[in-house]
């Protein structure tokens, strides 16, 4: 099936009224995705910008829910009639948690704390975006991950990852709550990972320079496009049976293939993908294959993974063709650590 390049799909059975969001971390590579696909869907509001004039701003502009007097920030969420929190605010990423470890946990663990702290006071329920990477994925290399498999995180990002799904599942019961867990977002608005943006980025603007990736190019991942994920937290934003359940949920494009037929498919788009120097050893994760099913039968199969592959590479290579942000850069975090010269393996390559 061919996939327009901004597409939604809108079929839950079990709709709240129009909910009126309180997004964490709104600048964020999730949350610029989320407000385009929530306005498309006409189901999802974004109250944030009524919120900041009561708020504390972090460097990015967005409302720092770690320093934000929160006692302003309730009265922001009752007077804005918020009905739900989507907390997607987070330092994200193996990388940049080894750079600033103490924002990290500022961010991931306090921060998380003082969003699960209002949610419960004001009895409004809470979609926390976690990660699949809290698995323990070394004995779970010949099969596919589901919600009931064990955990074990094996970086810092990991680690404050899951203690924040901890302080969500200890202080939400009452107010409910559910977290969805995605697998390796690109494309999009302000992708600043993935191995997809760093190679075509690289190419396309002229960088044209060598760069590492931490990963096993003939290890399996499933890399989802962000528009298929943003369009999950509609789903669990504005579905009763999903938002209300203190449940967790895997989500992933659910069609997983080696690294090296990632790069096949980005070279297939004229990209050159020589420059990428591959650090095998880093690559804790190996074999990451994600069953989504959960998901999908919760939402009764009115969500499912839209974008192939093939489609997302080319959305995103045409994206960088017509690129206009030049504050982006999806080396930013592999320069500073180049510069500061920190070694970045160490924190790819955690044993436990």
């Amino acid at each position: 099936m061919k996939t327009p390049k901004n597409y939604i799909y809108i079929c839950s059975k079990e709709v709240l009224c129009m909910s009126k969001a309180f997004i964490t971390g709104e600048e964020g590579f999730i949350a610029r995705n989320l407000r385009r696909i929530g306005i498309l869907s006409n189901r999802l509001g974004y109250i944030n910008p009524w919120l900041k004039e009561n708020c504390h701003l972090n460097d990015k502009g967005e409302i720092d829910f770690v320093e934000t007097d929160l006692n302003k920030l309730k009265r922001a969420l009752v007077d804005n009639e918020c009905n739900v929190i989507i907390h997607n605010g987070a330092s994200v990423g193996t990388d940049v948690c080894a750079l600033n470890s103490r924002r990290a946990i500022m961010n991931n663990v306090l921060g998380t704390y003082n969003i699960a702290t209002i949610a419960k006071e004001l009895k409004i329920p809470i979609v926390y975006i976690g990660t699949t990477v809290i698995y323990d994925t070394q004995i779970l290399q010949k099969r596919w991950l589901t919600e009931e498999d064990p955990i074990f995180p094996r970086t810092l990002y990991a680690t404050t990852k899951y203690e924040g799904e901890l302080i969500i599942r200890a202080y939400c019961q009452e107010s409910k709550y559910c977290i969805l867990r995605p697998l390796f977002c690109y494309g999009g608005e302000g992708d600043m990972n993935s191995l997809i943006a760093k190679t075509i980025f690289n190419d396309v603007t002229g960088r044209k320079k060598n760069f590492k990736i931490f990963l096993n190019p003939e290890k399996i991942k499933d890399y989802m496009h962000v528009d298929d994920f943003c369009s999950a937290i509609v789903e669990a934003a504005t579905m009763n049976t999903i938002l209300t359940s203190n449940d967790d949920y895997n989500i992933s494009a659910d069609n997983p293939v080696s690294t090296r037929d990632i790069v096949d498919e980005i070279e297939y788009n004229g990209i050159d993908t020589s420059y990428i120097q591959w650090i095998p050893e880093t690559d804790y994760l190996g074999n990451h294959r994600v069953d989504n099913a959960k998901f999908k039968h919760a939402t009764r199969g009115c969500w499912e993974p839209k974008i192939s592959l093939a489609t997302g590479v080319k959305m995103v290579r045409e994206s960088y063709g017509n690129h206009t942000d030049v504050k982006y850069d999806p080396f930013k975090h592999l320069d500073n650590i180049e510069k500061n010269d920190i070694n970045i393996e160490t924190h790819y390559n955690f044993k436990g």
